[in-house]
């Protein structure tokens, strides 16, 4: 297994690439890509079009639409992340989108915190929209 470090970069995404390659629509495999891209080459230009493609491919899982409104608001798309977390807020909106639902609960702790109360994704969900409309009001200040 490769070390998680700056030395290593090269070999992290190249083995992180060839699993997108492999596992083309594997929403786990891109995100897996585009975190490691984030890291290690934050200037790519296959953020972009990759960013998209995670989009099309699950645009109910909440890991790639927080991902998403990071990366607008990064990119000086404050509009579009706001766009995202409005979608984001709507998903976790009782009753929760069952595919949006599924994808919180893979995570067995945060199954568990959806369970005991310690996690309420509209909550998470809301957090987000503050964070992309005080973003929008940045860019709108110049």
């Amino acid at each position: 297994m490769f070390q998680r470090d700056p030395w290593n970069a090269e070999h992290i995404l190249a083995h992180a690439h060839a699993g997108y390659r492999l596992l083309r629509g594997n929403s786990f495999a891109m995100s897996n890509f585009m975190n490691y891209l984030n890291q290690f080459a934050p200037r790519d230009p296959r953020r972009g079009p990759l960013m998209e493609e995670m989009l099309e491919a699950n645009p109910y899982h909440p890991d790639v639409l927080k991902q998403a409104m990071d990366f607008f608001i990064e990119d000086g798309q404050p509009r579009r992340a706001l766009e995202l977390a409005l979608h984001y807020k709507k998903l976790c909106t009782e009753p929760i989108h069952p595919t949006t639902l599924y994808c919180f609960r893979q995570n067995p702790m945060r199954a568990a915190e959806i369970e005991s109360g310690a996690f309420k994704p509209l909550d998470d969900a809301l957090r987000c929209v503050g964070i992309c409309e005080e973003a929008v009001r940045k860019s709108e200040q110049g």
